[in-house]
């Protein structure tokens, strides 16, 4: 089964509330692999690193959320 890149952003949400922090993280990763600027998946995948100490791998992330904020708003 195929889910839309809003399906997988709800289940992305589910499994990270569940606890399921792998799941979550491969979801949000399709998300982003299929859309790089989706504002939504870079947040929540970049403070999920933050919550494993991965700052390195945080900052990008958060970086692609603020350009995808001030992209929609210009």
């Amino acid at each position: 089964m195929e889910l839309t890149i809003d399906q997988a952003l709800a289940c992305a949400v589910v499994c990270k509330k569940d606890g399921k922090l792998g799941q979550a993280g491969r979801l949000y990763g399709a998300i982003i692999g299929l859309e790089p600027s989706h504002r939504d998946a870079n947040h929540n995948l970049g403070v999920l690193a933050l919550s494993l100490d991965k700052g390195d791998d945080a900052l990008p992330l958060l970086e692609n959320e603020v350009k995808s904020d001030q992209s929609a708003t210009q």
